[in-house]
């Protein structure tokens, strides 16, 4: 077999890059458009929710007594989630301006985001079970440690005098915390399905659609 024979081979074993098809291209630019959109306000709503925390408990101890202890634990927690959420904001932002460097003219590029995408969805709802399970955490940490202050020490502070309306409601309360809890998961699911998950969907099926033509 000679040089020329061989190219030929090789030109027809490599699938070169091929050009996605006017409507279906329409089809997968509003889902990656869409998903830029809620990609670019939940990061911003983030940093938000961030800095308003960050307020809450510099301001907080100027407004009412509360004591260190409380404070410790309280920004115990902020920190460690801030340093979680900042890891999820780098990751967060590498993908979305990644998704501009990129044409979704191209098959590869498509199957790039979508992948990516996918990824990114089920990282985001474990990001917001662990903040949810630390908020609880927290708050419960919180409870815990404001009663004990006021039944070892005579304490009495926001938290224990907060702690004595519920304290023959206990059972209840309990139940709440926990419908609460798994409302907020399925709310947390639901959510993201919402704003990312149904567009990974419509480019799954342009994907599948383009595959099943022979576009590939």
């Amino acid at each position: 077999m000679n040089f020329d024979e061989l190219k030929n081979q090789w030109g027809r074993e490599i699938i070169p890059y091929q050009s996605i098809p006017p409507l279906e291209l329409k089809r997968s630019n509003n889902a990656i458009d869409k998903v830029r959109r809620n990609m670019k306000n939940d990061f911003w709503g983030l940093i938000v929710m961030l800095i308003i925390g960050l307020a809450a408990l510099v301001l907080v101890p100027y407004l009412i007594f509360v004591h260190q202890i409380l404070l410790f634990v309280a920004w115990s927690f902020y920190i460690t989630f801030s340093i979680i959420a900042v890891f999820f904001l780098l990751k967060f932002y590498r993908f979305y301006k990644k998704s501009y460097k990129l044409s979704y003219s191209m098959k590869d590029n498509l199957w790039w985001f979508y992948y990516e995408l996918r990824s990114f969805i089920d990282f985001y709802y474990t990001f917001n079970l662990v903040a949810l399970i630390m908020g609880l955490s927290c708050g419960l940490s919180l409870g815990y440690i404001g009663a004990n202050l006021k039944f070892v020490k005579g304490e009495d502070n926001l938290i224990s005098k907060s702690m004595d309306h519920i304290g023959d409601l206990l059972p209840f309360f309990l139940l709440f915390m926990v419908v609460f809890t798994i409302m907020m998961m399925v709310g947390l699911y639901y959510a993201i399905n919402y704003l990312y998950g149904k567009h990974l969907k419509q480019l799954k099926i342009t994907l599948d659609l383009l595959r099943d033509n022979n576009e590939f």
